[in-house]
């Protein structure tokens, strides 16, 4: 665990270990940020992760899900994206292509599997373009509006000032804790 601001932060990639059965008395009445990968949601173990979202709301805890799209924005796009330091160059093609076909794909299917869910919608998650212009459409986010809810999902896709743009997921789970840290207990 890292510390952040007097709690702990925990990295959890995967989905919650069941066995640990105490985050229902450890977490009941808190928030836990979690953030997923594109990748782990099309995996197999995608139906034991939506099990493990269940069994902690129900058990009072409330989640934010951060999710990414990478794997799924490269097959709708259908051709290798240009990377810089290893991030994926977003042009106005690879968004209407790849990025706005893949974000409604993922987030019908998390819809689909949690329906108590409510998606923070692109234009709640307000960003500011990158700095350096190479990277094309990608925003930073700036400020996140989430609902009152026991289950939110916060996807890749945000706004800067009108225009839609690419949002990694590790950032946003980021802008979630610094803006609500008071309210975040674990991401």
């Amino acid at each position: 665990p890292l510390p952040f601001r007097g709690f702990s932060v925990l990295f959890m990639l995967n989905s919650i270990q069941r066995e640990a059965q105490a985050y229902d008395t450890i977490y009941k009445g808190r928030t836990l940020v979690l953030k997923v990968s594109g990748a782990e949601i099309d995996s197999t173990d995608f139906p034991m992760l939506v099990d493990d979202i269940r069994f902690l709301t129900q058990k009072g805890v409330r989640i934010v899900l951060a999710f990414g799209g990478g794997d799924q924005i490269s097959r709708r796009y259908g051709k290798p994206r240009e990377k810089i330091d290893g991030v994926a160059v977003t042009t106005p093609e690879v968004l209407a292509k790849g990025v706005l076909p893949a974000y409604v794909d993922i987030r019908h299917r998390l819809q689909a599997a949690l329906p108590e869910g409510i998606v923070v919608e692109p234009k709640r998650l307000q960003c500011d373009l990158h700095s350096d212009t190479r990277f094309g459409l990608v925003g930073i986010p700036k400020n996140i509006v989430l609902p009152e809810s026991d289950l939110s999902f916060v996807g890749f896709v945000g706004d800067a000032e009108g225009q839609r743009v690419n949002v990694n997921a590790d950032d946003i789970a980021m802008q979630i804790v610094r803006q609500y840290n008071e309210k975040i207990e674990e991401i």
